[in-house]
């Protein structure tokens, strides 16, 4: 209870008694004084809880049967009531405190959980970027062939057309010698002797003729074939340096993927090691100041850490740390503080 209210009970107490001698005094009873009272609001500063304070004097019964043992009965009361208010905040503030506990480890829980699937969100990332790379280099290698087959398919038909036309073509230059020949024999039976001379001298030309025009058609079929030869060699040529390029372009395209995956696998590893090497550290009640070693440890990798808590004042306390891998290439520290009650 606080001075402020032992001295308003103090001052209730004295205006009751005051009325008390007041009423009884109209009647003629013989009120006795209450000097204690005044003592013990003007000592009260110096006085034990209330509990323990004197007792105030109870009055004697008047001549007319009045008691004013109502003065203490109304001290008592508000003492208890003050003793009521004092539990009951109490307890409010136990209740407060462990609704605050809670809602701290509810959030240090949702914090590990959004860091678990932030983690796990950037795997899935990665493996689905490695993914659409595979499926791209299959869709280019698909449409390659494609078009190499495609290419074959249009060179053979031309050639085909090629052969068909020079085969028509020699056809037709039989047929045509062979009506001539036919037409120069009847000429020769009709015309015998008056045209030997004639005869011998148009054949003769006739054979130089079509002797020429079969050299000159063999020597353009030749040189068609020849070129067709050539056009063809550069073609597999071009062809072949071309799967060669695109063969290595694919070869360095996976030999890059595979070093990024490597090296983001090691990052990986590192970054779980320096995490897992940074212990836990608190205080207990009767400490001050407390260092926690610890060791972190993945498939590929391997870290140490320490961290240090020192108290500030009662509810208060900060600490800090840190984490290194074993070879010293890369470390990770944290520091904070901690309030408690």
């Amino acid at each position: 209870m606080t001075r402020f209210s032992v001295t308003r009970l103090g001052l209730s107490v004295i205006a009751l008694t005051f009325f008390a001698n007041s009423a009884l005094a109209a009647d003629d009873c013989i009120v006795p004084e209450v000097a204690a009272v005044p003592e013990v609001i003007a000592d009260i500063s110096a006085q034990p809880p209330i509990a323990a304070s004197p007792a105030i004097p109870a009055i004697p019964a008047r001549p007319c049967d009045l008691t004013l043992d109502f003065g203490t009965s109304a001290l008592n009361s508000a003492i208890n009531a003050e003793e009521a208010a004092r539990e009951n905040a109490d307890e409010t503030e136990k209740t407060a405190r462990e609704n605050a506990d809670n809602a701290e480890q509810a959030a240090r829980e949702n914090a590990d959980n959004a860091e678990q699937a932030a983690r796990e969100n950037a795997d899935t990332a990665l493996r689905d970027r490695i993914d659409d790379e595979e499926t791209a280099r299959e869709n280019a290698d698909n449409a390659e062939r494609t078009a190499r087959e495609a290419a074959d398919e249009t060179e053979k038909a031309a050639r085909e057309a090629a052969d068909e036309t020079e085969k028509a073509a020699r056809e037709a230059a039989d047929e045509t010698e062979k009506a001539a020949r036919e037409a120069a024999d009847e000429t020769e039976t009709t015309e015998r002797k008056a045209a030997d001379e004639t005869e011998k001298a148009a054949r003769e030309q006739a054979d130089l003729e079509e002797k020429t025009a079969r050299e000159n058609a063999d020597t353009s079929l030749g040189l068609r074939i020849d070129n067709e030869e050539t056009a063809r060699e550069d073609a597999d040529t071009a062809l072949g340096a071309r799967i060669t390029n695109e063969a290595a372009a694919s070869r360095a395209r996976d030999d890059a993927l595979s070093d990024r995956i490597d090296e983001n696998s090691e990052a990986i590893e590192d970054a779980i090691a320096l995490s897992a090497a940074i212990p836990d550290s608190w205080l207990s009640d009767s400490e001050n100041f407390a260092i926690s070693l610890g060791g972190g440890f993945t498939d590929g990798s391997s870290a140490i850490g320490a961290i240090g808590t020192f108290r500030i004042n009662k509810i208060l306390s900060a600490y800090g740390g840190g984490s290194t891998l074993a070879d010293g290439g890369t470390w990770a520290a944290k520091g904070g503080v901690r309030l408690g009650w």
